[in-house]
């Protein structure tokens, strides 16, 4: 089921972090997730601008990750994310433009992430 924040996170542990005030123990950091995971886009339906949450494993981190933005024909409109990334949970915004800065037109598109553990795929719907 979603979260608070509308999106999935499938094995995922989190903690709220606390400022210690009363300078005891220190606060809890939150866990890393266990496998990784490309979260739905919110909003979705988008007018201006839609984010994601990529979250790498601690077994994918530091390899190669990409997450780039299609249209249906299958090109590759915006890429978002190109190299290795640190095991965690990442927010991805997407301003709704091409790699050229371009804002592209209304419908669907998909956001496609690929970690080493496999591609994961979310479909986000356009509008004007």
């Amino acid at each position: 089921p979603a979260g608070a924040n509308g999106f999935h996170a499938p094995s995922v542990a989190w903690a709220r972090v606390n400022e210690n005030v009363a300078g005891g123990a220190p606060a809890p950091t939150p866990a890393l997730p266990t496998v990784s995971f490309l979260g739905r886009p919110a909003p979705n339906p988008v007018r201006s601008s839609a984010v994601l949450m990529l979250a790498v494993s601690v077994t994918d981190a530091s390899a190669r990750s990409s997450v780039r933005v299609v249209d249906v024909a299958g090109r590759t409109l915006r890429t978002l994310v190109d190299g290795p990334l640190a095991a965690g949970v990442h927010p991805l915004a997407w301003n709704l433009a091409d790699d050229a800065g371009r804002p592209v037109p209304a419908g669907m598109y998909f956001v496609r992430a690929h970690t080493a553990s496999g591609t994961f795929t979310q479909r986000l719907i356009v509008v004007r």
